[in-house]
């Protein structure tokens, strides 16, 4: 028994030699794939915390899904098992129905972790049913260390209700400005100059419905809401107030109060809108169908069958290198048409993710989202998607950081898609290398002349109101979108009947709570 103890012990001692200077033989494939196993599982923790039991996390986010985005998800499905043993899988809501879908999916008992949301899109709403899992220190300590670190105090300030905090809000407030870009080939086809005010906007209009056949001035989809920034918004300096941002207003000066808020369809200003869209969808601008139409005005603009696109900015600027690139000969144009308009920022809630309250993984969730925001690495392919197949970085070749250059398939995963929105992060944006010029002009214009306004941040606590605040809901969707595109017989007829409605509805109630609330925001 002794000889046999000391072969033995002698065998393992010549493997244990053979292993350190390079293996007692090949492992077997069952072995192989332990080992490899034992490689990929080998992170068991994120910022001292456990994460040796790998999750599955899924995600809902509004708007549609880019065609490379599985492609995307590959990729950081790999970063995300090394950092925190996690995968992700992404759902969509439409832009067209999220409003009548969002709030049915979180209380349909469907499991999923995280979920897009915003000041317009029922943060408000859905934190106070306790939908949303609160942002608090110990989560930030444990879970979220680079949100801790680098997410701006005035951030987690805008999303706070009730002194609490249920989202983690992006990190680049936007100017609430729109733009337009137009076909230049058209505008040079009628002689017409560059344009300069609304009334420039129209003529071009005209002249697209007298002359072409096939192609709308404007297709409008579903509603008017971002003509309505650019010629109503913008045009009087009005902000929609956050929560309530389709009711109501208020003008931006440096002393604003409670007082100076508004009910805006009771307003000369709106009624003016109102009649002049009438007027612009009596002459054929848009579709008589536009309530029913789905297809999104920015696809109708580059696929021919529209004359023009209202967006913000970085849309229009993105949608013009897509012509530039698709379809030089239409010599895409973008303007500002109300130039001396002031240039307000807007809040950083303007987009962010949230926690689902009922998660089975809400601890992985805040790392998740800490690491989509803020580590380079994944937030580069959220943003920017795959590098070398989606985007290129040509620091070496230009000698200078912060740009990017579209790759072979960039038009599968245009920089701004869907997935990314609620992980927007200056810290890590790059400029497009061959941005439009145009967009680039605007952006210095717009950037210099930025200013803030006291009530950025505010959150209505709907608590007292949502009854009241469901019912002009109600009416509003059946009543605005019909004002705000023209298709009525009498415009003022309707905005009374409208009118008459909403009070009914409990505006006398909402507006009263909301002024308390915003004058409670003002003196704290």
């Amino acid at each position: 028994m002794n000889g046999l103890k000391k072969g033995f012990a002698l065998l393992v001692s010549i493997c244990l030699g053979a292993a350190i200077l390079g293996g007692c033989g090949e492992a077997t494939g069952s072995e192989a794939k332990v080992q490899e196993t034992e490689s990929a599982q080998s992170v068991k923790e994120y910022n001292g915390q456990d994460v040796s039991q790998p999750a599955d996390l899924v995600m809902y986010v509004i708007g549609d899904e880019a065609a490379g985005e599985k492609a995307v998800l590959e990729e950081l499905n790999k970063k995300l098992k090394e950092k925190i043993n996690a995968t992700l899988t992404v759902n969509h809501m439409s832009l067209s129905d999220y409003a009548q879908k969002y709030s049915l999916l979180i209380s349909s008992g469907e499991k999923f972790d995280l979920i897009y949301t915003s000041t317009w899109a029922m943060y408000a709403e859905e934190a106070t049913k306790g939908a949303f899992a609160e942002v608090s220190t110990d989560v930030l300590e444990k879970y979220m260390p680079l949100t801790k670190e680098q997410e701006p105090k005035e951030a987690f300030e805008q999303a706070s209700i009730g002194g609490k905090t249920y989202f983690v809000p992006a990190n680049n407030p936007t100017i609430l400005t729109n733009a337009v870009v137009i076909r230049g080939d058209l505008r040079e086809k009628y002689n017409l100059e560059r344009l300069k005010t609304l009334d420039d906007l129209e003529e071009y209009y005209d002249k697209v419905i007298e002359n072409e056949k096939g192609i709308f001035p404007y297709a409008a989809s579903q509603n008017n809401y971002e003509m309505r920034i650019a010629m109503l918004n913008n045009n009087y300096n009005m902000v929609g107030l956050n929560g309530v941002d389709q009711f109501f207003y208020y003008k931006v000066n440096e002393k604003t109060n409670a007082k100076d808020i508004f009910w805006l369809y009771d307003t000369p200003e709106y009624k003016e809108w109102i009649k002049k869209m009438k007027s612009w969808s009596d002459k054929g601008f848009w579709s008589k169908n536009a309530v029913a139409n789905n297809t999104n005005p920015r696809d109708a603009f580059t696929n021919g069958t529209s004359a023009s696109l209202v967006w913000n900015l970085g849309t229009c600027g993105a949608v013009a290198n897509q012509i530039e690139k698709e379809h030089p000969q239409w010599k895409p144009e973008i303007y500002d048409l109300i130039p001396d308009s002031k240039k307000i920022l807007g809040a950083y809630t303007g987009d962010g993710a949230a926690v689902l309250a009922s998660s089975e993984n809400q601890e992985r969730a805040f790392m998740l989202i800490d690491l989509l925001k803020f580590d380079e690495e994944c937030n580069n392919l959220v943003r920017l998607g795959v590098k070398d197949i989606h985007w290129i970085d040509p620091t070496e070749e230009i000698g200078e950081e912060g740009f990017w250059r579209a790759g072979e398939k960039q038009e599968e995963y245009p920089f701004g898609s869907a997935f990314s929105w609620a992980f927007k992060n200056n810290k890590f944006e790059k400029s497009r290398e061959d941005k439009f010029p145009d967009e680039v002009d605007l952006t210095k214009k717009w950037t210099a002349a930025q200013e803030n306004t006291l009530l950025a941040g505010f959150i209505l606590d709907d608590n007292n109101i949502k009854n009241e605040l469901a019912n002009l809901n109600n009416v509003k969707t059946k009543y605005v979108p019909l004002l705000d595109l023209g298709l009525v017989e009498d415009a003022e007829e309707t905005l009374a009947e409208f009118n008459q409605q909403a009070e009914a509805a409990g505006i006398n109630k909402v507006k009263e709570e909301l002024l308390k609330q915003v004058d409670a925001y003002l003196t704290k």
